[in-house]
């Protein structure tokens, strides 16, 4: 949050964890403030790798809950980049309801965090307009299910499922170059 150097991007745990926090006014003593299906989706979320995160939110202060709160809330659903003669789009998980014509700010904030973009496709005319995604784990795109960045049609996907054993990675804009930390251990099923 401090990194002047970053640029992050809301993705959906994120919103979820955001979401669930307001809502129980970041104290979890307050779950009846949640509907049923409120409840189950609450539990969903821990199950899928949440917990971990929302246990350790709760040790911290409560005003340091309520800036890391108002940081996510003020976050950006994507950014652009412009390098010389390249242009790069930075989403979570695509752009729902694509269309080459609809300027960005026209898109509602749920249609860059959910829906997997289709990477098979080609969403820019111009071929120097490049979507960067995370979400989808690459071996769920790459061919041969290898966890290296996936570079085709105008994407780069660079969630290399490093949760489940494969690997981080992170691209360079400046020079396409891409570094890789190979996973410790498998951490979700």
């Amino acid at each position: 949050m401090s990194r002047k150097n970053v640029t992050y991007i809301i993705g959906n745990h994120d919103y979820l964890f955001l979401y669930f926090m307001r809502k129980l006014k970041c104290d979890l003593s307050k779950t009846n403030n949640l509907s049923e299906d409120a409840v189950t989706d609450f539990k969903g979320y821990l199950e899928d790798g949440g917990a971990v995160t929302v246990e350790q939110f709760m040790q911290l202060p409560m005003d340091e809950r309520m800036y890391i709160c108002d940081y996510l809330e003020d976050s950006n659903v994507y950014d652009v980049i412009e390098d010389y003669t390249k242009r790069y789009i930075l989403v979570h998980a695509g752009i729902s309801g694509f269309s080459a014509e609809k300027p960005l700010e026209e898109y509602f904030f749920i249609d860059f965090i959910c829906d997997r973009i289709d990477y098979g496709k080609r969403y820019f005319p111009d071929e120097k307009t490049y979507i960067i995604t995370g979400h989808t784990p690459t071996p769920l795109i790459n061919a041969d299910a290898s966890s290296n960045v996936y570079m085709k049609h105008g994407h780069i996907a660079v969630d290399c499922g490093c949760v489940y054993g494969g690997k981080l990675a992170a691209y360079c804009i400046e020079t396409g170059h891409v570094m890789y930390v190979n996973a410790k251990e498998k951490y979700c099923r």
